[in-house]
């Protein structure tokens, strides 16, 4: 099955090359490949031999063995290259950090609010609303660069 894919390939290779020495064959031949990717007797045609090929290539060894080997490539290559790893991991870690001293920054934040709400209740405050925020050089030690 292969060699004739093969053979088909050549073939079709061997067509286009003839027809790009003509501009009108080429303008038939434009034609024809947008016919066919419109055509839904292709789409199914194409479909039903995709689904063989991976189904032969599902219980084929060769497959596997293709998989393994490329694999050991790509293992081999980053044992060459250990900066990728560090990097992959750093950027990682990174965001694992960030994404938790987010969540932890707004639990914190939520927690203060409803203990200074609660506070101000007991003690017959008023709310913060009407309290003036801190001042700019406060606010900056908290968040810097997130109040301006």
């Amino acid at each position: 099955m292969i060699s004739n894919i093969l053979g088909l390939e050549k073939m079709v290779d061997l067509i286009i090359e003839r027809v790009s020495e003509s501009a009108a064959a080429e303008r038939l031949v434009d034609r024809f490949v947008v016919y066919l990717t419109r055509n839904k007797h292709v789409d199914r045609l194409v479909e039903a031999y995709t689904e063989h090929v991976i189904k032969i290539l599902e219980e084929s060894a060769l497959l596997d063995e293709v998989v393994r080997r490329q694999t050991d490539r790509y293992l081999a290559y980053l044992e060459e290259h250990p900066e990728i790893i560090e990097a992959i991991v750093e950027e990682q870690s990174f965001s694992v950090a960030g994404s938790m001293s987010g969540t932890i920054r707004s639990r914190t934040v939520a927690v203060d609010n409803a203990l200074e709400s609660l506070v101000r209740r007991v003690l017959g405050r008023r709310a913060r609303s009407a309290v003036p925020p801190p001042p700019d050089e406060v606010r900056e030690q908290v968040l810097p660069g997130v109040h301006r």
